[in-house]
């Protein structure tokens, strides 16, 4: 993550976060995978409310909205979250998943677009075989979207602190997959 908070907080930076945030508003079809990863990583930068997801305005009700599969109301509620929080994993997962159900195009917000490049720059940290090279999240519910996306049911889920670092260590069978929270590290 070296030199993301530099370039998110530089204003003469391309990845400047609120020319990021134009860039989402403006040319959303045009998000490259280290625009996602700046907006990704960025965010911890920032001031104000962090990506944990209880401080995300909105959230509760989304989350509420999509475990009442009320699609249409939980579009509305996910594309306004995603104004201020542009890659949020859950809510932009489960909005492209309600428009989907509903019929509805996703030519004017590239949902999916801007999901396959922040999950490419996400996955672009670590493979998630072992604590070095573990999967970089700055959201402690990012682990259950990654692994929702990569289709890694079950198992179990056990945190972890080493060399004052924190991780989520998802085991099933054999099969172990390292997290790293890096919104403490940061913090």
């Amino acid at each position: 993550m070296s030199g993301i908070g530099a370039s998110v907080q530089d204003s003469t930076s391309q990845f400047y976060y609120p020319v990021l945030l134009d860039k989402v508003q403006k040319e959303p079809q045009n998000l490259t995978i280290e625009d996602c990863k700046h907006l990704y990583y960025g965010q911890i930068f920032q001031e104000g409310d962090k990506s944990l997801t209880l401080t995300i305005p909105g959230r509760k009700e989304f989350d509420r909205l999509i475990m009442t599969s009320k699609c249409k109301k939980a579009i509305k509620v996910g594309l306004n979250i995603l104004q201020d929080h542009p890659v949020e994993l859950t809510t932009l997962l489960n909005t492209k998943s309600c428009m989907n159900i509903m019929g509805q195009e996703d030519s004017d917000f590239y949902l999916e677009h801007r999901l396959k490049r922040t999950m490419d720059a996400i996955l672009s940290t670590g493979d998630g075989r072992t604590l070095k090279t573990a999967i970089q999240i700055v959201n402690l519910d990012d682990d259950l979207v990654i692994k929702r996306i990569l289709n890694i049911m079950g198992g179990s889920e056990q945190l972890m602190f080493k060399n004052e670092r924190s991780y989520s260590v998802w085991t099933r069978g054999t099969q172990t997959l390292f997290f790293e929270d890096i919104l403490i590290e940061k913090e």
